[in-house]
């Protein structure tokens, strides 16, 4: 017959250090200003027509402080370029994905 085990995973260590949290929260830009937006990737003018597009991105895709798909590639390109060591490689890689996602939003636009 199987025997009941009783375990105690508590750690019976007092501590009065306080852990920081593991997940940080991404910053929000700094002014909600559209004005360095490219025209044709303000939501209206991507999706044209779309309406069930432009719903879906802005329910499951963009952040709740972003209103446009350049926007949400700005944030994954930070992202992206966050884990270079030093500023100007980080400035660098972001400036090179933001590129990228330019230019497949291009050839897959067709």
């Amino acid at each position: 017959m199987a025997e009941a085990m009783e375990l105690d995973l508590t750690l019976n260590q007092p501590s009065t250090e306080k852990v920081d949290p593991p997940i940080v929260t991404p910053k929000k830009p700094k002014s909600k200003d559209a004005s360095d937006i490219p025209v044709n990737y303000k939501i209206d003018e991507y999706y044209d027509d779309d309406t069930l597009g432009s719903d879906v991105l802005k329910q499951k895709y963009l952040a709740p402080w972003e209103s446009h798909p350049y926007e949400l590639w700005k944030r994954q390109a930070t992202a992206l370029a966050s884990v270079e060591k030093t500023e100007a490689l980080r400035n660098k890689w972001e400036k090179k994905v933001l590129l990228y996602f330019r230019r497949l939003q291009i050839c897959t636009r067709w």
